[in-house]
């Protein structure tokens, strides 16, 4: 624990001294009134004295109460100190916004996809079913913000929540085409914690829509699950959509030889002057690629999502929309970094209130005389 304004601090011992000399007055001032008021009336005129017997009185309240009066001074002084541990902040806030997470590993060029009713073009392979599912979900709900995140080996986030319909359309459409940054592996990792990290400046809470077919190592899918929990304890839903068959498909894993191209007297290109296109395909290898549905829906009923399986021929997109509009209100616990720093001034305050309480209804209590 640290404070931001540690000077304050140079109170606690000045502090410290005024209630020993408060509690030394207040305890002069009982010893002079158990000597001048009868036994029978000193419950009249405080609540700091007790009979044990004829004119044996007990100290014992007043003891508490001072313990208290001075613990809760210098409490009192700490939380002007501004306490605060390091970390995160939380704030609530709701679910205004949708984050689309698109799996760009090389098992999503696997051709195993299905045309459905509400893409607007044919898919040719998962990657391509994903993007145009996307379209159709940004379509129908025309009130929602979307972002837009891609991953393999690491994530890349194209787009943070906007409601510009067109724009989102042209990243989906036009410059999501492939995953080019670290194409291999399968880091789900990676993709839950840049939203993570995104959501410390949105100031706004966020659904996910994943995209994906779960084909992944066993140590990926750990960690996948491992970083899920965040997500759950956040009350933030990942809703799924699985994409391929079950029995998988052979995919070719490739990548483009580029060749060089002068660009002297053009725009484009390099800070070398160089242009870089793509001259011919090499086939690395062929595999199997089988999607892990089972995997996919651990993510989503961890953190309450939904789960659609396209192959199906069903694209869920009514039912995810209408969950979507319908948890737009609902609060969600957002990790804001605010430098750093956690405050915990309001806790430093909790026992002075509760002393104010004690004094208030127990030690200045209002007396009948005469009863």
């Amino acid at each position: 624990m640290a404070f931001l304004y540690p000077l304050i601090l140079f109170f606690t011992l000045p502090a410290l001294l005024f209630c020993i000399w408060y509690g030394r007055n207040q305890y002069l001032s009982l010893k002079e009134l158990t000597t001048l008021v009868h036994p029978s009336k000193i419950k009249q005129l405080t609540g700091l004295l007790s009979i044990k017997k004829e004119n044996d009185y007990s100290y014992r309240n007043f003891y508490i109460y001072i313990t208290f009066c001075t613990i809760s001074f210098l409490s009192l002084i700490a939380s002007f100190a501004g306490p605060y541990v390091p970390g995160d902040s939380q704030i609530q806030t709701n679910q205004t916004s949708v984050f689309l997470l698109f799996d760009g590993s090389w098992s999503m060029d696997a051709d195993d996809v299905k045309h459905l009713p509400e893409y607007a073009f044919v898919p040719r392979f998962r990657f391509e079913e994903a993007r145009f599912h996307a379209m159709a979900l940004n379509k129908r709900l025309e009130n929602v913000a979307f972002g837009v995140v891609t991953f393999a080996g690491s994530a890349v986030q194209h787009t943070h929540p906007l409601q510009d319909k067109e724009w989102i359309y042209k990243i989906l459409f036009d410059q999501i085409n492939s995953h080019n940054a670290f194409y291999s592996g399968t880091n789900y990792s990676s993709a839950f914690q840049e939203l993570i990290n995104s959501s410390r400046y949105l100031g706004e809470g966020f659904q996910v829509v994943l995209y994906s077919d779960g084909d992944a190592s066993n140590e990926e899918k750990t960690n996948a699950l491992e970083k899920v929990k965040i997500f759950s304890r956040l009350h933030i839903p990942i809703h799924v959509i699985a994409l391929g068959t079950p029995k998988g498909t052979e995919t070719d894993l490739s990548f483009n030889l580029l060749s060089e191209f002068d660009t002297e007297n053009s725009v484009i290109g390099d800070a070398a002057g160089k242009e870089y296109r793509a001259s011919s395909n090499v086939v690395v290898q062929k595999r199997m690629s089988t999607p892990d549905f089972v995997f996919l829906k651990k993510i989503a009923d961890e953190t309450g999502g939904t789960f659609t399986l396209t192959h199906q021929g069903d694209s869920g997109i009514e039912t995810l929309a209408q969950t979507i509009e319908n948890s737009t209100e609902n609060e969600q616990v957002l990790l804001w970094e605010a430098g750093g720093k956690k405050s915990l001034s309001p806790y430093f305050f909790i026992l002075p209130f509760l002393f104010f309480l004690y004094d208030f209804l127990w030690i200045r209590r209002a007396v009948k005389f005469g009863s």
